[in-house]
């Protein structure tokens, strides 16, 4: 789910380069969140049960599950999270 979000969230602002640059190294922290997802930051403030991890200047949203993270969103750092999770 995550990686159609930040697809998704790049092919609107018309950055293709963006995408084919960053893609490759988000799916890395996405697996390094599956093996460690205590390795975010609490984001309770969001939401009770929300944690984060920032990638260069995107912020991975994302929830702990039994066996596995789902990730809510990919979002560059001038985006609240409090609007587009």
């Amino acid at each position: 789910m995550g990686k159609q979000l930040f697809i998704r969230w790049c092919g609107r602002l018309g950055s293709q380069k963006s995408t084919r640059t960053h893609l490759p190294f988000i799916d890395k922290r996405f697996e390094s969140l599956a093996d460690m997802p205590l390795m975010g930051r609490p984001r309770n403030e969001i939401k009770e049960g929300y944690y984060s991890s920032d990638y260069k200047k995107y912020i991975i949203s994302y929830l702990i599950q039994e066996n596995y993270i789902e990730v809510l969103g990919v979002l560059h750092e001038t985006m609240l999270p409090e609007r587009h999770l």
